[in-house]
This record gives structure tokens, sequence and C-alpha cells, in this order.
């Protein structure tokens, strides 16, 4: 036995057909746009709401996918008590061929403008209204510091990073050769075009000894 779709689908047609009005197929036409509209922004909201909490795992992804292609060593969740007034918290500390990665990740709901060297950036939240928030160039500026005067490492070998969500518009004024703020979908590309500069590796045992030395001072390793 074989089924004629097309003549049971034109039977369906007619009886709805005789038995709604018009006005009442728009109603149930239009109600099921606006269900699936609704669906899709429930969707929405909860993937970005999904994002948002566990930002630090997507991007803790994206850092290590990088240094296993790059053949990098990478060290996560540093910790350090700098005095009793200082802790130093790093997201991730990246050690490419010439220089090393001074990691912090931030998630911003909105997108981030000003100039390098302001204390505050302007946040444009989604709704269009401008506030401001802390420049976290100065935060990563500062870690760096604290980075290199625990661990004795010349700061001129640190690259002092500020990992931004990917739908967060970054316009900030710099010519800072050190520290930036990228988004997450541009950090591999910023690291390979820093390690292009034309400067020498460093060497394999001043690479090993500095991995050795960072990785001694975490107090995550040592808790």
């Amino acid at each position: 036995m074989s089924f004629n779709l097309k003549g049971i689908f034109c039977k369906i047609y007619k009886m709805l057909s005789f038995s709604i009005t018009r006005g009442q197929l728009s109603f149930i036409v239009v109600s099921a746009i606006i269900g699936v509209g609704l669906i899709v922004l429930a969707v929405f909201l909860l993937r970005n709401l999904y994002y948002k909490k566990h930002f630090d795992e997507s991007y803790y992804k994206k850092i290590y996918k990088m240094a296993v292609l790059d053949d990098y060593y990478l060290i996560n969740h540093f910790t350090y008590t700098v005095d009793e007034s200082t802790k130093t918290k790093i997201d991730h500390i990246l050690f490419g061929d010439k220089f090393i990665y001074v990691i912090i990740c931030k998630y911003f709901e909105g997108d981030v403008s000003g100039k390098y060297n302001d204390r505050s950036l302007i946040f444009q939240s989604k709704s269009g209204k401008n506030l401001y928030t802390p420049n976290p160039i100065n935060e990563i500026k500062t870690i760096t510091t604290n980075l290199s005067m625990i661990s004795g490492i010349d700061p001129d070998y640190m690259i002092g990073l500020v990992v931004v969500n990917d739908n967060c518009r970054v316009a900030i004024q710099s010519d800072s050769k050190q520290f930036y703020v990228i988004q997450k979908k541009r950090i591999d590309a910023l690291v390979h075009a820093i390690e292009s500069r034309p400067l020498g590796k460093m060497n394999e045992k001043r690479l090993y000894e500095a991995v050795h030395i960072i990785n001694k001072l975490n107090e995550k390793n040592n808790g």
C-alpha cells in the first residue's frame, strides 16, 4: 500500500479552510511566528548567560589550544602574595619563544574605548548608555611588575594581555608594544605577530628556568 502525501495534505487544507475563518488562520500564523521568535530569543539569552558564567573556561580552551599547537609552556591560575596588602592573581602565563605572556581575562557586557594612559575607559552598555570602568591596562601593568619583582625575571621579556569577550568592541588609542586589550578571537594572531619581531629567541635553559621559577612561586601548587 502506498500513501499519496499530496492528496492527504490537500484534504487537510480543505478541512482547515472550511473549519476556520481567514482571521483565525491569520491569528494562528502570527501566534506561531511570535512563539518561534520567543524561543529563539530565549535560546539567545540562555546562551549569553551561560557564556558569561563560563567565559573563563572558554578563554582557557583558546589559550590551551594555542599553547599545544605552538609547543609553548602554559601555567594557569597563578597566585602569589606580594605583601600583606597585595596579592597577585594571573589567569594564564604563556611562555613563547621570545616573550612571556601575562594574561588576565575580562568579560564586558558592552564596548570599551579610551586612551592607553586613561585611568578609566568609557564603557558603552548594550543599551547604549555610556559609563566608566577602570582601565584594565593599569591592572595588567601592576601585575606584570609584581611578577617580575617576585620572580627576578626582566620585565622586558613580559607582554601583558587583557583578553576580553569577542562581542566586546575595543577602541583604545595606544602605541604600546608591551600591553594590550584584545578580543579572545584575536589573541593567537597577536601572539604570533609579537613572536615574529626581529629578536633572538630565549635559549632553552633560560626559558626552562623562567618556567620553573614561576611555577615554584605559584601558591596554588603549595596550598
